[in-house]
């Protein structure tokens, strides 16, 4: 299943944080992939402005005049993957015409990533912490994530209309609960990756195929 890997983080009452300067040039991106990448490397406390800017080939002057500071960088690179990850879901379940088909590909999606791209998970369980620090970093972060959850449960409402699932549950619910179980399975095989987790995953797909209201033949 794939997965937004940023949940569970606290909601501030605080003003969403903006970067200072529009982003659209190649120098600002460089900056954001930059960030991504050191915060999988040092931890996001590691992650200093000297190191994104040795990163991405810029100057440490660039990330202050585009960002204002480490949170806000940090928060267009929350904002970036998500997007990403929203835009993966939606591939995803345009090529599933029942709940196993479903499963199947969001386990491929997630799977991909701890693969190709564990740095999102990384990145994740990292900012978990700097949430707790930074409220603005938790403000944005679980805005992005109502917007996950909530794409992903009207692309399970329209399965639904459809005929190819039969959800038991709410869409938004169902939505939540399989992020959450993704995360947790991500989680995991972090935590031990030399373990085999087949039956948890089988395990996981079972429940996951229970709540699309189906059952593994």
């Amino acid at each position: 299943m794939v997965s937004c890997p940023y949940t569970s983080l606290p909601v501030s009452s605080a003003d969403t944080a903006k970067p200072k300067q529009a982003l659209t040039n190649d120098k600002a991106a460089r900056i954001v992939v930059a960030m991504r990448q050191c915060v999988a490397n040092y931890g996001a406390a590691g992650a200093t402005f000297d190191h994104v800017a040795r990163e991405a080939g810029v100057s440490r002057g660039l990330l202050h005049y585009y960002f204002g500071s480490k949170e806000r960088l940090l928060i267009e690179v929350v904002r970036k993957e998500t997007e990403r990850l929203v835009e993966t879901i939606q591939l995803a379940a345009q090529h599933a015409g029942s709940a196993e088909e479903l499963v199947n590909v969001l386990l491929a999606q997630l799977q991909n990533i701890l693969d190709n791209e564990p740095e999102l998970y990384l990145l994740a369980f990292e900012l978990i912490g700097e949430a707790r620090r930074h409220p603005e970093i938790g403000n944005e972060v679980a805005e992005y994530n109502r917007r996950t959850r909530g794409q992903f449960a009207e692309i399970l409402e329209g399965l639904q209309q459809k005929g190819s699932i039969s959800l038991r549950h709410s869409p938004l619910a169902t939505a939540s609960a399989l992020l959450a179980m993704a995360n947790g399975l991500a989680l995991e095989m972090f935590q031990d990756p030399v373990s085999d987790h087949d039956a948890c995953v089988e395990a996981d797909v079972d429940a996951a195929l229970y709540m699309l209201g189906a059952e593994r033949v």
